[in-house]
Parts: C-alpha cells; sequence; structure tokens
C-alpha cells in the first residue's frame, strides 16, 4: 500500500520508536508496557519531527483481540496528538486459521504471541499452547515457542523437552539446529547452576528501577551462555551507564574514566564498599573482553561473576531509590 501511494512506511516498535520498514534493528524481545508509553511518546514525537511527518495512518490488530496492543496505540495517539499530527487508526482484519490451513508465516506469528502470553500469564498461555497443539499437533515452531516461553521463566526441564520435541518435528535442518543450540543452552544454564535464571528472577522482582534499564540489564546477561565476550562487554557498558545516573543524581561531574568515576561515588560515601566492589567486578571482566590480547577467548563461567555483581547493584539501587 505504502509503495502504491509513494508515502514512507514505518514500524512502531515498542523498544525503538517510530522506525523505517528497511532500518536494521538488533535482535529484541520485549512487549511494550503501560508504565513505558510515555517515555516512548517522547521519542516517537521527535522522531515524527525529524521525519517531518504531519499524517500517519496507522494499522495495527484489534487491542479487543490482543489488549497488548493498547500501550501502541496510546503511544501513537498521544504522540501525534501532542504535536498536531494527523492521526487515522485502521484494524486489520484477524486472519482465520483452522487445521486445514497450514500457512507456516501465521503459525509461527500465533506462536510466538502464545509465547508472550505464557511468559506473563502461566496458565492462561499453557492454555493457548494447548490449543494451538490441537491444530498442529506436529508443528516444531509450536514447541519450539512454548520451550522458549518455559525458558524465560525458568521452567528449563520443561523448555528442553519442547526444544527436543521441535528438533525432532522440525522438517529443516536450520531449524533443528536452532531447537538444538537452544536445548544447549539449557545443558549449560544447568551447568551454570542456574546462574541467569536466578538473575533474570530477581531483577524482575526490583519494584523501583526504570524499566528500561531493567530491560537492557536483561538482554546483557541473557548474552553470557553463547556470547560470554560480548555480554562482558555490554555489562561494561551499561555499568558506565548507571554511574553516570548515579553522578547525575548528585550532581557530580564525571572524571572520565569509569575507575575514578567508582572511586569519587565510593570516597563521597554516595555508594558502599561492597556496591564499588561489584562495580569493579564488572568493569575488570569488561576491559578483559574488550582488550584480550594474545589471552585465550573469555568463557560463560568467566562472565557470571559480572551477572551476579550486576544484580546486586540493581537491588542496592532498587532499594536506595535511584
Amino acid at each position: 500500500m505504502a509503495e502504491h501511494e509513494g508515502v514512507p512506511f514505518c514500524i512502531l516498535s515498542g523498544k525503538f520508536g517510530l522506525v523505517d520498514w528497511n532500518h536494521p534493528l538488533p535482535l529484541y524481545d520485549h512487549l511494550l508496557l503501560a508504565e513505558e508509553v510515555p517515555q516512548l511518546v517522547e521519542v516517537v514525537k521527535q522522531q515524527l519531527g525529524n521525519k517531518g511527518i504531519t499524517q500517519v495512518d496507522y494499522y495495527s490488530r484489534s487491542p479487543e483481540v490482543d489488549a497488548r496492543i493498547i500501550p501502541y496505540m496510546n503511544t501513537i495517539e498521544n504522540a501525534c496528538a501532542s504535536i498536531g499530527v494527523d492521526l487515522q487508526t485502521y484494524i486489520l482484519e484477524e486472519p482465520k486459521i483452522n487445521s486445514a490451513m497450514r500457512n507456516w508465516k501465521q503459525i509461527t506469528e500465533m506462536a510466538a504471541d502464545t509465547r508472550q502470553t505464557l511468559t506473563s500469564d502461566r496458565v492462561q498461555g499453557e492454555q493457548a499452547f494447548v490449543q494451538l497443539l490441537t491444530l498442529f499437533p506436529d508443528d516444531g515452531m509450536v514447541f519450539l515457542q512454548r520451550g522458549n516461553a518455559y525458558a524465560t521463566i525458568g521452567e528449563f526441564k520443561l523448555a528442553k523437552m519442547d526444544f527436543e520435541a521441535a528438533e525432532r518435528l522440525f522438517p529443516l535442518e536450520r531449524w533443528r539446529l536452532v531447537a538444538r543450540e537452544a536445548a544447549a543452552r539449557i545443558d549449560q544454564e544447568f551447568a551454570a547452576g542456574g546462574t541467569i535464571a536466578e538473575a533474570r528472577r530477581r531483577i524482575n522482582g526490583l519494584r523501583k528501577v526504570d524499566a528500561g534499564l531493567k530491560s537492557s540489564a536483561l538482554a546483557d546477561i541473557e548474552k553470557a551462555i553463547l556470547e560470554p565476550e560480548t555480554s562482558g562487554t555490554e555489562l561494561r557498558k551499561y555499568l558506565g551507564k548507571i554511574v553516570n545516573k548515579i553522578l547525575s543524581k548528585y550532581h557530580f561531574p564525571s572524571k572520565g574514566a569509569l575507575v575514578d568515576n567508582i572511586t569519587d561515588l565510593k570516597d563521597k560515601a554516595v555508594i558502599p564498599e561492597i556496591v564499588a566492589n561489584h562495580m569493579h567486578t564488572i568493569r575488570i571482566i569488561g576491559n578483559r573482553a574488550v582488550h584480550r590480547l594474545d589471552e585465550p577467548a573469555l568463557q560463560s563461567s568467566d562472565v557470571y561473576p559480572s551477572v551476579t555483581a550486576l544484580v546486586a547493584i540493581l537491588e542496592w539501587m532498587d532499594k536506595s531509590g535511584i
């Protein structure tokens, strides 16, 4: 439709706001939450202005079919209204799926939606997956997505069973490999003593820490199993953001180097010594990830201390109201 009418086509991302359809984004798995709407509205307002957009035709699923759509609709409505952009909203017709219509793309989308449901409401999500498996009992994607959901909530034995079932059912080797690697991650998770799962549980339990900070932390720690060097590097960058946030809160100037800023915060009694030690753990391991020279690459077990240290820092911030 956009090509036919000669107009730009954008996508409203719950993490990145209004982006051009062909603009590459990093892999992320996050549905926009109601409490995140005000912050994203400000981002979308700026993007609308930067793109010179004066009219938006917004296409969406019905919020009556999927209530998770509501934060997205609120975001575009509030952003457009606040800067005088004309908005027209169109509700897309839902695809009709039955056992005779095995459209792989639609099954994939349904399974992904159901995965999101299970991670937020286990009872409802499990019931929805039972319905999907009644329609598509031999589709590996349904098992893969349920396995992903179980892994997210820490049900690793159930997750591994689904990943193994998915590997058996997928006809294509590339998808069998995805399922096999997912099962391997579960084995590594068990070998790590549940470090990532425990970190995930504790971070999700924080009440005062900014939702964006929590989301970024979860994304960075998830890489520790398969991409330990990337995780070590990203956790160090994340620490820098936290330190700058604390400096800004107390109106302290940055010393430039991360090590100096941490020491300054400790010397001024803004952070306790144990928190400073946790910060140095992340900093040192992150430096090792970036500047390993001829030394062996970091392993997952090398990065787990950074994961544990980050959780302790965020819990301190939650208690301190930072």
